[in-house]
């Protein structure tokens, strides 16, 4: 068993952006809050970095509005498609 010849899966753990909540020092927990526009740029961010490194095979998301949105800005920041 050769561990460096083996393909290696890298997996990158992003948080949602930024949410109402947040911005009002507000703690949330699992009661969802909309992004708010910095929130949703900093999605578009991370996606357009994602794109400069390895290629996305998978992208998985929570069931919450927050995560959701969040993980719809990556893609649109990724690879430039609309939900």
């Amino acid at each position: 068993f050769d561990v460096l010849s083996t393909s290696m899966v890298l997996f990158v753990f992003v948080r949602h952006g930024q949410t109402e909540y947040n911005a009002g020092g507000r703690y949330q927990g699992h009661v969802d809050s909309k992004l708010t526009k910095e929130g949703l740029q900093q999605a578009l961010l991370v996606g357009q970095r994602l794109k400069q490194s390895k290629p996305m095979q998978a992208l998985y998301s929570s069931d919450l509005g927050r995560c959701k949105s969040t993980a719809d800005a990556i893609v649109k920041g990724a690879f430039g498609l609309k939900n």
